[in-house]
């Protein structure tokens, strides 16, 4: 016990000036701030797994510049990065409510629908692509009711494109800043309509031009995506198959495909 509030305590130090402002504090449990690599010895080299921010971890011993630690969900073992964990767990999607905003219209709304409520707050690459669907599903969730921003912060403000670029960015892509591009250029495939999935970018027109991408948003399952809307001044959850967005719709594009 005392060897593991040593490690823990030596962790707090090395990190303190780096910890995130949003945060909730923990005990006995250390967390991911960042994506990184959990390896088998301590140094680089052959990696267990990777991890993704907010996923727990109990100490077991330090070695150099690493922790040895066991995953709290899965029990795995590993070495990680002193500088990749924190005792505080990072909100890295999470955003307060009173930095959010209420809306409702006949096919858009703030509103998630109870069936589609994803739970996966935490994520490693032994899980599988269900798993990783339903984190994305959580982080994009975690961001409804956040004001558009034509600048936006990112984390409390988006505007169309920066919101589907946060939440797919924890996974490494690197997508395009402007809606054209992510519409139009790229190797991931187009999907018809019939062919959605859950974490599926959606394309639309809704401007003059009813071939050329101006809005996109994310995939959610049962016919609703959640997007960012100048219009609505906020990201909401919007209906796929009726009204407006249904006659704009163009195609999808899957990035999501591990």
């Amino acid at each position: 016990m005392e060897k593991r509030m040593l490690c823990v305590l030596l962790i707090l130090l090395t990190l303190l000036t780096a910890a995130p402002a949003r945060a909730e504090t923990q005990s006995d449990v250390v967390y991911a701030v960042k994506r990184a690599y959990v390896y088998k010895n301590a140094r680089e080299g052959d990696a267990v797994c990777t991890v993704y921010p907010g996923y727990p971890f109990t100490v077991l011993g330090t070695s150099g510049n690493y922790c040895h630690v066991r995953s709290v969900p899965e029990g795995f073992e590993g070495y990680i990065k002193k500088n990749a964990l924190n005792t505080v767990k990072s909100s890295t999607f999470e955003v307060d409510g009173g930095d959010k905003v209420s809306y409702k219209r006949s096919t858009s709304s703030t509103h998630i629908p109870e069936a589609l409520r994803s739970s996966r707050t935490v994520l490693s690459s032994n899980m599988g692509l269900t798993e990783y669907k339903e984190y994305l599903m959580y982080a994009a969730q975690s961001k409804v009711g956040c004001r558009y921003d034509r600048w936006p912060d990112n984390f409390t403000t988006f505007n169309n494109v920066s919101l589907v670029q946060t939440c797919l960015s924890v996974f490494g892509y690197d997508i395009a800043s402007d809606v054209y591009t992510v519409g139009h250029h790229g190797s991931q495939p187009y999907l018809s309509r019939e062919e959605f999935q859950k974490g599926d970018v959606v394309c639309f027109a809704t401007d003059n031009d009813d071939s050329i991408v101006d809005h996109i948003g994310i995939y959610i399952g049962q016919g609703y995506f959640i997007h960012c809307s100048p219009v609505a001044g906020c990201v909401l959850v919007s209906f796929l198959d009726g009204g407006f967005y249904s006659k704009t719709l163009l195609w999808g594009r899957r990035y999501l495909d591990v």
